[in-house]
C-alpha cells in the first residue's frame, strides 16, 4: 500500500507478493485453502458479486469470465438439483510449474484444479456452468 504525502492511502490497493499483484477485489477474498476458495465462491455466487467472483480464478480464466458467463453460472448454481458437493475425499495433489495444485470433482463436472499462488487458491475452471449450456 502506498502512502500519500498527506498520509492518506492511495486509492489504488494492490499488493505485490514475488510476482503476483493482488487488487483490492482479490485482497478481501478468502482464499486460504482450495475448500475455503470453494466457500467463497459459492458465497459469492449467491449474492451475485461478479467483480470479486472473477478473482477467485487463475489469471488465464478470469479473462474469459465476463457478465453473461457469470449469470449463467449463478442461474445454475442457485436453481439446479445438481448434488453440489466436492469430492474432498477423492483429491489428488500434483506439481505443476513448481506450484502445488489439487485437483477435485466439482458437482459432479469433472476435476476443478487449485493451484496454490503464494498462499492463496484459485480455480482453474469454471465449474459452476451447465454441462450443457
Amino acid at each position: 500500500l502506498q502512502m500519500s504525502s498527506h498520509g492518506k492511502l492511495n486509492q489504488e490497493y494492490t499488493l505485490q507478493i514475488h510476482k503476483y499483484t493482488l487488487n483490492k477485489k482479490e485482497w478481501f477474498l478468502e482464499l486460504s485453502t482450495p475448500k475455503q476458495a470453494v466457500s467463497t465462491q459459492t458465497e459469492l455466487l449467491k449474492s451475485g458479486k461478479f467483480e470479486e467472483f472473477k478473482f477467485t480464478f487463475i489469471e488465464p480464466l478470469r479473462k474469459k469470465i465476463d457478465q453473461s458467463v457469470f449469470e449463467r453460472c449463478r442461474r445454475y448454481f442457485l436453481t439446479t438439483e445438481d448434488e453440489f458437493e466436492p469430492d474432498w475425499e477423492a483429491a489428488e495433489e500434483e506439481e505443476e510449474e513448481g506450484k502445488k495444485v489439487i485437483r477435485v470433482s466439482m458437482y459432479g463436472h469433472g476435476p476443478t484444479g487449485f493451484h496454490d499462488l503464494n498462499g492463496r487458491w484459485y480455480a482453474d475452471r469454471l465449474w459452476c456452468l451447465p454441462r450443457n449450456p
